[in-house]
């Protein structure tokens, strides 16, 4: 490990960011508060919170350069004013950073995409299918849709996204920068999804995605099983590990764990603990998730690395593989080995 760099302390006084990785650089994407008054309130138990936290209403993006070692801020205007919108913020092949807004309840319904240019978030022409009607009786009929990006892109160089519909089936859509368009293109249906689980994260390798999910109601990440889905073929089926890993981070309402696609492997690092409450500094890899029918996967962890507490950055090339933790103290630099790889 080595220090790289300043912290972003003296740059922002707010405490909810986004962190990605876009060639050569980290971008800290502040998110501000967003109320909702006509759809998210402290009675609806789906909700953590009666307002949430978004960058589309209006904020800054911090920009640390690693060559450089140097701070950048940037200050963009909102990109939307409506009040039932939530957002993605997507990386493509390239390292380009979008943020993708959407209808926040109600409907699947892609509004607006805009690319990071380096200094502001501007529109781009995009296509998007038709929005998805849904219905959700145990949120009042409100429905609440939250998007994942799977990490890795498929056979035709998509980003995969996904979400719940309310029901537990998962929507399963494809982001073409290329192309400039959105397309549905398929879904896990609530009787497929046997632990009713909401979608959370994943990644992708060719037309074989893994989703990894939590569950209604807990903070918490579900370690030990995994959806699994071929595009192509539609073969759908669990995906199951080999131990309990006690010592595995899991996701909280806090903050999310960092993961990155390495291979054919799924790489995690940092993350909170639920019992009780404290970061873990660990790094662990997937391994065989995409093995064949019948393999067990299993979480391998890295030994002799200890990350530093700080929001964690998994670096988009993997030649070698680099976690960052940033701070508003410092920010670290970590060189991982080449058994993620194997």
């Amino acid at each position: 490990m080595s220090r790289i760099g300043d912290g972003f302390g003296e740059l922002s006084g707010n405490d909810n960011y986004t962190f990605i990785d876009s060639n050569g650089d980290i971008l800290v994407i502040e998110k501000r508060a967003h109320n909702q008054p006509n759809y998210n309130n402290p009675s609806d138990e789906s909700n953590y919170a009666p307002n949430k936290r978004a960058a589309f209403i209006g904020s800054n993006v911090l920009k640390f350069s690693i060559e450089s070692q140097t701070w950048q801020q940037f200050e963009f205007p909102a990109l939307s004013e409506e009040e039932n919108i939530a957002e993605l913020v997507l990386t493509d092949s390239h390292g380009n950073v979008y943020i993708l807004l959407y209808t926040n309840y109600g409907i699947i319904e892609f509004k607006n995409l805009f690319k990071w240019n380096g200094e502001q978030f501007e529109s781009i022409e995009f296509a998007f299918p038709d929005p998805i009607e849904i219905k959700n009786e145990d949120e009042n009929g409100k429905g609440k849709l939250e998007f994942f990006a799977a990490d890795g892109f498929n056979d035709l160089n998509e980003i995969v996204i996904f979400t719940n519909d309310g029901n537990y089936n998962i929507k399963i859509f494809g982001v073409d920068i290329n192309s400039s368009s959105i397309r549905y293109i398929t879904e896990i249906p609530a009787d497929k999804n046997g632990s009713l689980g909401l979608p959370i994260g994943g990644f992708v390798s060719g037309n074989q995605v893994v989703i990894s999910y939590g569950m209604k109601y807990l903070s918490r990440w579900e370690v030990q099983r995994f959806l699994f889905i071929d595009l192509e073929s539609k073969e759908i089926r669990d995906i199951d590990t080999n131990g309990e890993y006690e010592e595995c981070p899991q996701i909280t309402e806090k903050k999310p764990i960092t993961t990155s696609k390495i291979d054919q492997n799924w790489l995690t690092a940092g993350g909170y603990g639920s019992n009780p409450l404290s970061f873990i500094g660990t790094v662990w890899v997937l391994k065989n998730a995409l093995a064949g029918e019948g393999i067990a996967a299993d979480w391998v962890k890295l030994e002799g690395i200890e990350l530093e507490e700080g929001n964690i950055v998994a670096s988009r090339t993997n030649n070698p593989v680099k976690i960052y933790s940033v701070n508003k103290e410092n920010v670290v630099e970590y060189t991982l080995g080449d058994e993620v790889f194997e």
